[in-house]
């Protein structure tokens, strides 16, 4: 099928030391999560960069929609990000995709 419409479109590879952002669209994640994800990213030759966003708790979720999809947001900006990541998926998600 070489004269198909679709094409596979591919990021570049992540470089090594490059910085991955992680920010939390769903349920909140104990504190010590992070220092070992930091551990293991950080021992395979990467930054981890953990947003601020992470520390909000709104019952069971990682703070309000609003600030989720601002922190979501801020990480696709920031230049000195290379990837990101979710630290934890779910339901929450869905609900601030209308605010991206």
């Amino acid at each position: 099928m070489s004269d198909s419409i679709f094409k596979a479109v591919f990021s570049p590879s992540l470089p090594q030391g490059g910085s991955l952002g992680v920010f939390s669209p769903s349920r909140y994640a104990e504190p010590a999560w992070f220092e070992e994800m930091k551990k293991r990213v950080e021992a395979e030759g990467y930054k981890l960069v953990v947003h601020q966003q992470n520390s909000l708790r709104k019952g069971w979720l990682a703070g309000e929609d609003e600030s989720k999809a601002a922190a979501l947001m801020e990480l696709f900006l920031d230049p000195k990000i290379d990837a990101i990541m979710c630290a934890r998926g779910g339901t929450g998600a869905l609900r601030f995709l209308d605010l991206l």
